[in-house]
């Protein structure tokens, strides 16, 4: 469910951290890539004392890295999440329960029995407004302190074995969260269960504010009808003001679930409520005896009346039955993976500015290796298996 992720500057010694990866951190500015985690280097002015010191700062796909930075298609779990994090602090002394989270992206892969874009042609629109294209794989909705992306993750990821996967996933800074009474201060509060929960109700909140209705057949309805259809199932909508839109839109929701033409809706929250119930699925006490395994007390600022729902009642329907009897046992698996050494790369990440006067050229380090005698535990490499169901 987690995936990518910011970090505030790291509470540890970073020319210790420096060492460890093998780079030079001299430069004002310093980016070192250890599969798709990013460690940045940079000098920050002390408040306190009014000097100028180096800080580091990690942001990435927790998820990829646990796949060695080839993919983030599969399914990525609680347990795998507790160990990456454990290998984090094994390796480089990054302590997640004391490392302050300033963003979090969670969603989720879900294996679809057709094309994805058979639900990304029938997304009309998201609380009255129009999502923008994500080149020819998917959509998204961008605002100030959130994102959400719905595509095509196979054609995204381009790795065999990977068909037929639709990627939602919501994108938010901690003062949204905290509005939707989730809070995750730390990095190791993404390692609650019920911060998992939370994460899967604000997705299916979020979802519902999605208008999905496909194009069928309109035999047997008044012009009228037809008219309000074609009104929404193209861009004519975008013109009425604001509060006929939402008149008409209301209109319009109530004709398309009377004809069946929301039913993939449907379909598609219950496959969401079942990869997030199996997501959670882990040996609480194999985490706890690694010592990162964060504290399953609900903080007392919740409103109660915001808990989650412990369980959901699921239609049985085509595609939720086909996505139930493909998934493969192994899904849930808790077992770890011996990797015999990890290979660390540096980089500069895409985003960054050019260089110029103000802004020296980032450190461009060679490859380095740093192999351990015992192997780490980190998460599930690629598994095509998985997913690869039909």
């Amino acid at each position: 469910m987690i995936d990518g992720f910011k970090t505030s500057s790291l509470p540890l010694d970073v020319y210790q951290l420096a060492e460890i990866l093998g780079v030079n951190i001299d430069p004002q500015t310093v980016y070192a890539k250890v599969s798709s985690l990013i460690f940045g280097f940079i000098d920050r002015v002390d408040t306190s004392t009014g000097e100028i010191r180096k800080v580091c700062t990690l942001h990435g796909s927790l998820h990829k890295y646990a796949n060695g930075g080839v993919h983030n298609a599969d399914s990525f779990r609680l347990s795998d999440l507790c160990r990456v994090f454990t290998e984090l602090q094994e390796l480089y002394g990054i302590n997640s329960d004391i490392t302050r989270l300033y963003s979090v992206e969670f969603g989720v892969n879900l294996k679809l029995p057709y094309d994805p874009q058979r639900i990304l042609k029938a997304i009309r629109m998201y609380k009255g407004y129009t999502f923008t294209p994500i080149g020819k794989i998917g959509l998204i909705y961008a605002a100030d302190s959130y994102k959400l992306k719905i595509y095509d993750k196979g054609k995204q990821c381009g790795v065999p074995g990977f068909g037929s996967i639709l990627r939602i996933e919501i994108s938010a800074t901690n003062t949204y969260l905290k509005k939707k009474h989730i809070y995750t201060p730390m990095l190791g509060d993404l390692l609650s269960v019920d911060v998992w929960e939370r994460f899967e109700a604000l997705l299916l909140d979020t979802l519902e504010d999605i208008v999905i209705v496909e194009a069928i057949p309109l035999e047997g309805l008044s012009k009228k009808e037809r008219d309000l259809f074609a009104l929404f199932l193209g861009d004519d909508w975008q013109a009425l003001d604001k509060v006929k839109r939402c008149r008409m839109k209301k209109k319009f929701i109530a004709l398309a679930e009377r004809i069946g033409a929301t039913q993939i809706k449907e379909n598609l929250k219950n496959l969401i409520s079942i990869e997030c119930k199996c997501l959670r699925d882990m040996d609480n006490d194999k985490c706890n005896r690694n010592g990162v395994f964060a504290k399953e007390i609900s903080d007392d600022k919740v409103n109660e009346s915001d808990n989650i729902q412990q369980e959901r009642n699921v239609k049985s329907v085509t595609e939720t039955a086909f996505l139930y009897a493909s998934s493969n046992s192994e899904k849930c698996n808790q077992n770890g993976i011996k990797i015999k050494g990890v290979s660390v790369a540096f980089s500069s990440p895409e985003n960054e500015p050019p260089p110029n006067a103000n802004n020296p050229p980032l450190f461009n380090a060679k490859k380095y290796n740093t192999n351990s005698n015992t192997g780490k535990c980190r998460g599930k490499p690629p598994d095509p298996a998985e997913l690869n169901t039909g």
